[in-house]
């Protein structure tokens, strides 16, 4: 009879377990609606880099948005190096903006299109997946070439 009563209990404790995991998850995700409705990944992009981290589920939500936020950093060699964001047109030749810019200790959050872009700075991204790997590509000197636009 212990046996029993051990697994009932056992079951018990994994129901238990299971309700509350699902209400975890559920405040995790209503969490990141609130925070973007709010706008809070559009003033700090930063925070969208930390929050996949919190749990697998969320990197598993990004996986099926369909505009993805990249981070590459300038290299030196890249010809994007000394160029203005107005001169490199992202958005019409890769579907992609620059949203935020470390530079050495600072950040510049939706920075000026008269910007020039420096090596070792890490540029953050947001837009199409493949105009997003493209870049990263180009800004740490493996692609060589920007290509026409779209």
């Amino acid at each position: 009879m212990a046996h029993a009563g051990s697994l009932a209990s056992f079951f018990k404790m994994l129901r238990e377990t299971l309700t509350a995991y699902t209400f975890n998850l559920a405040a995790l995700f209503a969490g990141f609606l609130i925070a973007n409705q709010l706008g809070v990944f559009r003033m700090a992009p930063w925070t969208l880099a930390l929050y996949p981290a919190v749990h697998p589920i969320v990197s598993a939500i990004f996986e099926k948005v369909e505009e993805r936020l990249m981070k590459a950093t300038v290299k030196d060699g890249s010809i994007i190096f000394g160029k203005r964001l107005s001169e490199l047109d992202l958005a019409a030749r890769m579907g992609i903006d620059i949203i935020a810019i470390r530079r050495n200790k600072d950040w510049i959050i939706n920075p000026k299109e008269t910007e020039r872009v420096l090596v070792g700075e890490i540029l953050i991204t947001r837009g199409a997946p493949l105009g997003s790997k493209e870049f990263k590509e180009i800004a740490e000197g493996r692609t060589k070439q920007l290509e026409e636009q779209y």
